[in-house]
């Protein structure tokens, strides 16, 4: 029998204090190291050694928070239902950017950039089909056009920003 994504995350979340603690402990210590290399006015080496740990934290930030926004839109769960770990693994994912911001400037990250568009590009693609579900096409129906053009156009330019800091193209 394969083992589906909701099973694996399931057993994984049996874990979840053991998982949380080796989080908390990896922030810390990646920042105090970045923080200790920031005083010894190694900002170079302070922004090399945050790269790794920096895609290390993005990576399952926006994972998660996909699988949040796919439980809450489209499964209707509760968020009060959420798994433990799902939801600290966001907070985690806020607070270390947060920590680690204090510490580095992130335009000195390679690819950080891309990254930022992918959260940007998911989040819109998310409230896109959000729009689509609250709104109906009934609804649309009875907005105006004016209206219903502009949010098109905002979209578009919004989703195509993101889009092209994705994959590294130039605003035009």
């Amino acid at each position: 029998k394969e083992l589906t994504l909701n099973e694996l995350l399931s057993n994984i979340g049996a874990y979840h204090w053991q998982i949380i603690g080796s989080l908390i402990l990896f922030t810390a210590l990646t920042t105090a190291i970045a923080y200790g290399l920031k005083k010894a006015k190694k900002n170079e080496a302070a922004a090399k050694f945050l790269c790794p740990p920096i895609f290390a934290v993005t990576l399952p930030g926006v994972l998660f928070t996909l699988i949040l926004l796919y439980m809450i839109l489209f499964t209707k769960d509760n968020i009060l239902n959420a798994p433990l770990l799902i939801l600290f693994i966001l907070l985690w994912f806020g607070i270390t950017l947060i920590f680690y911001a204090k510490v580095i400037d992130f335009d000195q990250i390679p690819g950080f950039d891309k990254i930022s568009g992918l959260i940007t590009f998911s989040g819109l693609t998310f409230l896109a089909l959000l729009i689509l579900l609250k709104l109906k096409i009934i609804l649309l129906t009875f907005l105006s056009p004016l209206y219903a053009i502009g949010i098109v156009i905002a979209l578009y330019t919004i989703w195509r920003k993101g889009f092209s800091k994705m994959f590294g193209k130039k605003d035009q």
